[in-house]
């Protein structure tokens, strides 16, 4: 224990552990979404070959969300986006590319190859396919599209 944090900030594990378990029983949901941010090499090959390399969408449900940091919608998007109640693993890859020193690549590639000039800019894979494309949207249209 820290001597500077109070009592309550401590919890003992197992006590947590059966709370979680708990509500999967109670609840049936189980979360199982996989986060991750689109690495430089894979948004710099993604440019190059206009093409996710291989491992990125081409197993399963996945969701790549390409915006920039400042955006409103993004921020609301990304409140709930990760905690989307489902049973199957979803993959959810995220890129803010303002923030990236490729930035005027990436903005160029996603205008004028994938004709988007908005963000947040989602698109949805199953098993590699490219199933729907949409700009910010709400949980029950993405659970639609990826038959949630």
């Amino acid at each position: 224990r820290d001597r500077y944090l109070p009592d309550f900030i401590y919890v003992d594990c197992t006590i947590c552990c059966v709370l979680v378990l708990q509500n999967i029983q109670e609840t049936g949901v189980v979360h199982v979404i996989n986060r991750k941010e689109l690495s430089k090499e894979q948004a710099l090959f993604l440019i190059e070959n206009k093409d996710f390399q291989s491992g990125v969408v081409d197993n399963g449900k996945t969701i790549v969300v390409v915006s920039q940091s400042w955006c409103p919608q993004w921020k609301f998007l990304k409140k709930w986006l990760f905690n989307i109640e489902t049973d199957e693993e979803l993959t959810i890859y995220e890129l803010e590319y303002d923030k990236k020193e490729f930035f005027n690549e990436f903005m160029t590639f996603k205008e004028k190859f994938w004709g988007n000039y908005e963000v947040p800019y989602l698109r949805y894979y199953i098993d590699g396919e490219l199933v729907e494309e949409t700009n910010y949207t709400n949980e029950d249209r993405i659970k639609s599209i990826m038959g949630l």
